[in-house]
């Protein structure tokens, strides 16, 4: 029987469930860091949202501590004021937009503790050389452990977003499939399991790293349709995280790009000093997501010295151009971000587009055309995505260069110019 109804819950208003929306668990820390920069990104993200990109993504770079949102999203909507959240979560659009911010934000709070715990690594900084490689690529895996951990295992999975705002979200996990409840099954197989605990960020790391995780074998895979899902799931996850990041660190140090077998292979992290650093942020992270300690590093990160790509050939100094004469290297749309450029269709014409990053290239330049003042383009979008192979994009060149570009956002607005060096993939 309903109950009546005036003993039914009063529901809550929109203003009052965004202000404890900015207010809750890394969402307000992400909003109240000063360490982290938002970067509106002079793109129109209606096309993603309308389904019409193969991937969605702003891009993103944890080593210069940065938040990339596009400048007309519905985050950018709700930080300029929009309270009513129900009319912003269209298809729980909004929540999980705002997820992978957080996301995003706790690789950039991992960047910078890193550097405060391990200066002599020079993460991000450092010259990127074929010896140096893998502590480098060790360090960003160690960042996405932290934000799959922090979002994923030590807050999404312990609560539930409908309940806390009233917006009717079904949104449950970002990135994996782990649900606290999940535990008692999995400590069948491993009596000791325990996601909630800091020692958990060093096992869940590790295993990105070399795919072996401490306390499971065959066996309890093969009789537990939970387990395997789950672990299946993140095996692929670190070994796709493993072949990505070694070929942005190679894109990043003008290295040449390692085979798609050997950019999968485990990565280092035995080493006593990197146990140290995983065990000291598996406690700062717990400190943070369960006990709501807003520590800052004390290493702050100068994105200006971080890496960039060498404009030319050769291997690159720490933040710049190699200083080589070589002819300059095509974009690779993976790793560049387009809206960074003045004038990306002279930039293509000049330097030419990675084969490898044609698609990131079409939804990219895409994102730069005005959605609202250009609806004749979406009969055409499947016809010039099906020639980039053909014609090696020349079609799809041609027809953006006639559509107007997205309006940037005043500087005033905007704060900071965008970013050259982003990652892309998804």
């Amino acid at each position: 029987m309903n109950a009546p109804l005036d003993a039914r819950t009063e529901p809550t208003s929109p203003r009052a469930a965004s202000a404890r929306l900015r207010s809750l668990g890394p969402v307000g820390q992400w909003l109240r860091d000063p360490q982290v920069r938002t970067i509106r990104q002079p793109i129109d993200a209606e096309w993603d949202y309308g389904r019409h990109t193969s991937r969605a993504g702003v891009g993103f770079n944890p080593v210069r501590a940065e938040v990339h949102i596009a400048q007309n999203s519905l985050v950018a909507r709700w930080l300029d004021g929009e309270h009513d959240l129900r009319a912003l979560n269209v298809r729980d659009q909004f929540v999980r937009e705002l997820m992978f911010c957080v996301h995003d934000y706790l690789h950039a709070w991992a960047s910078l503790q890193i550097n405060e715990l391990a200066p002599a690594l020079g993460f991000g900084t450092a010259t990127l050389s074929p010896e140096g490689l893998e502590t480098q690529a060790w360090a960003l895996l160690v960042t996405e452990a932290v934000a799959v951990v922090g979002l994923d295992y030590w807050w999404l999975s312990r609560i539930d977003l409908r309940a806390e705002l009233d917006i009717g979200s079904t949104f449950r996990q970002l990135t994996i499939s782990y649900r606290e409840e999940d535990a008692p099954e999995f400590r069948r197989a491993w009596p000791e399991f325990d996601a909630q605990r800091p020692e958990f960020l060093r096992a869940l790391g590790e295993f990105y790293c070399h795919g072996r995780f401490q306390g499971f074998d065959l066996q309890d895979v093969s009789r537990s349709p939970a387990l395997l899902r789950w672990l299946e799931h993140e095996l692929s996850y670190g070994e796709v995280q493993r072949r990505y990041i070694r070929e942005w660190l190679c894109h990043l140090g003008g290295l040449p790009a390692p085979s798609r077998e050997a950019a999968g292979e485990p990565v280092a992290c035995d080493a006593d000093w990197q146990r140290e650093v995983l065990d000291e942020l598996g406690r700062r992270l717990w400190a943070k997501i369960v006990g709501g300690e807003a520590r800052l590093s004390r290493a702050p990160i100068d994105a200006a010295k971080t890496w960039r790509a060498p404009l030319a050939g050769g291997p690159q100094g720490s933040s710049g151009s190699s200083g080589s004469s070589g002819m300059a290297q095509p974009i690779d749309a993976r790793f560049i971000n387009l809206a960074a450029f003045p004038d990306p269709d002279a930039a293509i014409a000049e330097r030419g587009l990675a084969p490898a990053s044609r698609l990131h290239w079409f939804d990219q330049r895409l994102r730069l055309c005005s959605f609202a003042g250009n609806p004749e383009l979406l009969g055409l979008l499947p016809g010039l995505r099906a020639s980039l192979d053909e014609d090696e994009g020349a079609l799809a060149r041609w027809v953006f260069a006639k559509i107007p570009r997205v309006e940037a956002t005043p500087v005033s607005r905007l704060s900071f110019p965008p970013t050259r060096d982003l990652f892309f993939p998804k």
